[in-house]
């Protein structure tokens, strides 16, 4: 009788609180040169604190090399080319803004066939700010944020961008949790847009399912099951 009670006040007390192995989908979306959103996606297994809070993402989980034409054109500018483009591993905190996961990669910006200029997406995620030559001529300031949960609206000439980032887990775990990085990109001698900052709010989403959890309740429902036959 002793035995049963202790399974039973285990089985219904529910896990005890420590960082489990989760399958993760994450996606990631970040403005390019006031173009439409780059969106990425990619999975892997990542690890979350049961009862929320932590996360933590797989280095690498989105390493690509990217080239996108400029339709239509801007300022003679036709081509992005991003190079080793990715998030580094580490453990996001829903309680605090974060600053070690800045993006990891480099934009390349062509003029015809010739390199126009770059700047690093590193402020994404980590905060600061990038700042190219483009043309040689015109400099083009990326400035963001650190991952970070909340709403956030960001105005300018182009309208008006707002971000949302949220921790949704449940108590054990699963669920999704939404970092997002507030930022802008303005051109700094006023000639595009005067001057004003652009709206350039970046987004990632991780979502955890539980690896094998249904089965080990399972087997402890019909071992408790059996434990009570036996005492009757």
């Amino acid at each position: 009788m002793k035995r049963l009670f202790i399974a039973a006040l285990f089985l219904f007390s529910g896990p005890p609180a420590w960082a489990g192995t989760f399958n993760l989908k994450a996606t990631l979306e970040v403005p390019l040169f006031l173009e439409s959103p780059l969106q990425l996606s990619g999975s892997a297994t990542g690890v979350t604190s049961i009862g929320g809070g932590v996360a933590q993402v797989p280095g690498g989980l989105f390493q690509s090399q990217i080239s996108t034409p400029i339709s239509p054109p801007q300022s003679g500018l036709n081509k992005l080319t991003i190079t080793n483009f990715g998030l580094p591993a580490g453990t996001l905190d829903a309680a605090q803004p974060l600053n070690q996961l800045g993006l990891q990669g480099t934009v390349n910006i062509f003029a015809g066939a010739n390199l126009g200029g770059s700047w690093t997406l590193g402020p994404i995620g980590s905060g600061g700010t990038s700042t190219s030559l483009i043309l040689g001529i015109f400099p083009l300031v990326l400035s963001a944020e650190a991952w970070q949960i909340g709403t956030f609206v960001i105005s300018g000439p182009l309208g008006t961008q707002t971000l949302v980032g949220i921790d949704a887990r449940t108590p054990a775990g699963e669920g999704l949790v939404q970092f997002v990085a507030p930022g802008t990109f303005s051109d700094a001698l006023g000639i595009i847009g005067g001057g004003a900052a652009f709206p350039a709010g970046s987004t990632l989403t991780l979502r955890y399912v539980a690896v094998g959890e249904p089965v080990v309740w399972a087997l402890l429902t019909g071992a408790l099951c059996v434990i009570g036959r036996r005492r009757r």
